[in-house]
């Protein structure tokens, strides 16, 4: 799926002032991005977050979370346009780390040797031993003769797609696409190992995907469809299992998300429907871009909506921890019909705090609410099956009071 954005006037527009809701732990305004970031990557580099690029934008900074300051990396390839891309840390080396960049609705496969920008600050003289010509650029990926290597099929739709590293040896690079597809792609012989089918009940792009503590376990997260993937790296064969829950999480994608220990936070989100009306049809109305924070707790299978809230709604934005996991970054987005350059700061630790009772009940309202919206949409053949969900949930409702 494609998702069109007004242009050219959306570079130097930001949103309209929104009051800031009262919460319980209120988002901290940071720096604005240098440019506004739709459909951005970002990484994250002891106390620095590496911003590489978003939706037409190639330009690529690190924001050091210490100074509250950006400065120049470098940027894209000018032949290289930047859609729905993905962006890895591939591998930790001695002086910095390697990032590997791909996909996206027109195909690159880039890699990067990153050294700290902010280094030349500390010691100059340390940094001319550290840094060459080929650091801090993007460069096409080639095998051990020098072959270029392209991640990605002529037919594959990788707008939107999520990835992750993983396998025993952190060398597998695992692909979810549009509409249903999860590639296994072996980052040291350069090959793809294994193309199967999810088994979603809608099509898949713009999702959360992220790994377990098992390196060949895996989460994904798309409107109704939510998966545990197991991926059995002696036989190449996956495992799925649906999980179902009733949620308005399953109403939206396009949301930032993180994973910390045994949680899953999405922020914002769009519920995919555009204005279907008027000059402006193929835009994003306000009232279907949300600014609600959900946490997913993976060993109960339960989403909850937090009373914490972003401060503006926001979609196709980009969040990542900071170095030591205490606070999360969300970076970006579109809202009032325009790309924002945002930067907001919030605490993790009131995020996950559970007092599993009070979730649990309001879960409970949150799916009556649901129910009933559900229900009057029904034509009176599935009433029925509706009002059974009803009953069922005031037995769980009596289980837990």
């Amino acid at each position: 799926m494609e998702l069109q954005v007004k242009q050219p006037e959306m570079l130097d527009i930001a949103p309209k002032e929104v009051p800031i809701q009262t919460t319980s732990t209120l988002p901290e305004t940071l720096a604005s991005l240098p440019y506004p970031v739709f459909q951005g990557q970002c990484v994250i580099y002891n106390s620095e977050i590496l911003i590489c690029g978003g939706f037409e934008e190639r330009n690529c900074y690190s924001y050091d979370t210490i100074k509250d300051e950006y400065k120049v990396i470098n940027y894209y390839p000018i032949n290289v346009g930047l859609q729905g891309h993905c962006v890895l840390e591939w591998r930790k080396k001695k002086n910095g780390i390697k990032l590997l960049s791909f996909g996206g609705h027109e195909k690159h496969t880039l890699f990067m040797d990153y050294v700290s920008v902010w280094d030349e600050d500390k010691n100059k003289s340390a940094i001319k031993t550290k840094k060459t010509k080929l650091t801090n650029r993007w460069l096409q990926l080639v095998d051990h003769n020098n072959n270029k290597v392209f991640i990605g099929r002529k037919k594959d739709n990788y707008d939107g797609m999520r990835a992750i590293i993983g396998g025993k040896k952190n060398n597998l690079l695992f692909i979810t696409y549009y509409p249903n597809n999860i590639d296994v792609f072996n980052l040291n012989t350069h090959r793809y190992i294994n193309h199967s089918n999810l088994p979603a009940g809608n099509d898949i792009h713009h999702h959360c995907f992220i790994k377990r503590k098992n390196n060949n376990r895996m989460l994904l997260f798309c409107y109704e469809t939510i998966l545990s993937i197991l991926y059995n790296e002696n036989d190449n064969k996956f495992e799925f299992h649906k999980i179902r829950i009733l949620s308005n999480i399953t109403s939206i994608s396009y949301y930032a998300y993180v994973h910390i220990d045994d949680f899953v936070l999405f922020f914002g989100g769009w519920n995919g429907i555009l204005d279907n009306f008027g000059p402006d049809h193929d835009l994003i109305p306000n009232e279907n871009i949300s600014n609600k924070i959900y946490k997913y707790t993976i060993s109960e299978e339960r989403c909850v909506t937090l009373d914490q809230a972003l401060p503006i709604p926001l979609s196709c934005c980009v969040a990542t921890l900071n170095e030591d996991n205490q606070f999360v970054h969300v970076l970006g987005g579109y809202y009032d019909y325009a790309l924002v350059s945002a930067h907001i700061k919030m605490k993790i630790k009131e995020m996950i705090k559970t007092d599993k009772e009070k979730e649990i009940q309001k879960i409970a309202k949150e799916q009556e609410k649901i129910i009933i919206e559900q229900m009057k949409k029904l034509d009176s053949s599935t009433l029925i099956k509706a009002l059974n969900r009803v009953f069922i949930l005031f037995l769980f409702l009596l289980c837990y009071l």
